[in-house]
């Protein structure tokens, strides 16, 4: 019977605790699983909000001003008439090296405790992908994501553009995200109404961001296109925090 009792204690206890543990949780366990951890969480708003300063209410009236035209066509479209890849200290970015390219440069943006060289060779760091909350501690697993890609914008008003245009499009740091290769090669050229990101929390900050991109350019949206991102906007909380990114370290 004393055997019996100490397990129905120890039973009693777990229980207590597992409810516990709920409570100081918002109602949710988190048991740190790769991209349901809660810093992985909270890195995909803040590498969302990196060079982004557009606010939920001002996406909410930019989207209503950025004129609905069906998608252009894809005739003549090639990545090569968008250079990216461009030296990143003349393409608007700062506090990097001057050796460093656009694409480099988000991998420091986006970063934690990037270490870099003036050659702006990165030797460490680590990267939150933020459309899934997936972690990596190698610069290479991460691709730089245009978030409104090369060929939506060509659609929706890049074909008319200039070389120096796009080249400045494809270098900006408010269109550049350090993303996760895998969900980065999914996203592919879609937009919002046929794509966003897997994790929740982050499809507010994708949807301000893409409409503030698409208000800067000048760039159209389909009739689809706008009724997803006003769906997304509406949804957003009524605060949605933009953390600062982690300030870089030099090696």
């Amino acid at each position: 019977m004393a055997k019996s009792n100490n397990s129905e204690e120890l039973t009693v206890f777990i229980v207590i605790a597992l409810i516990v543990v709920v409570g100081l949780s918002g109602g949710k366990l988190n048991f740190g699983l790769g991209g349901n951890s809660a810093d992985a969480a909270t890195g995909t708003a803040a590498s969302l909000a990196n060079g982004s300063s557009m606010s939920i209410s001002t996406a909410t009236n930019t989207l209503a001003t950025i004129p609905e035209v069906p998608d252009g066509s894809m005739a003549g479209y090639s990545r090569e008439l968008f250079p990216h890849w461009e030296k990143a200290t003349a393409n608007g970015w700062s506090g990097v090296p001057a050796a460093c390219d656009s694409r480099e440069a988000a991998l420091i943006r986006d970063g934690k405790d990037v270490k870099y060289s003036k050659t702006c060779s990165i030797t460490s760091g680590s990267w939150v992908d933020p459309y899934t909350g997936t972690k990596a501690t190698k610069s290479g697993d991460m691709d730089i994501d245009h978030l409104v890609p090369l060929a939506a914008a060509w659609r929706s008003g890049a074909s008319k553009w200039t070389t120096a245009q796009r080249q400045k499009f494809a270098n900006d740091p408010l269109v550049l995200v350090t993303a996760g290769a895998s969900a980065n090669r999914s996203k592919g050229d879609r937009g919002p109404d046929q794509w966003v990101p897997p994790a929740a929390n982050a499809q507010c900050e994708y949807a301000v961001r893409w409409v503030e991109i698409k208000g800067a350019y000048q760039l159209t949206a389909t009739a689809s296109e706008k009724l997803k991102l006003g769906a997304l906007l509406k949804a957003c909380p009524t605060a949605t925090p933009s953390p600062s990114p982690t300030p870089s370290k030099k090696s």
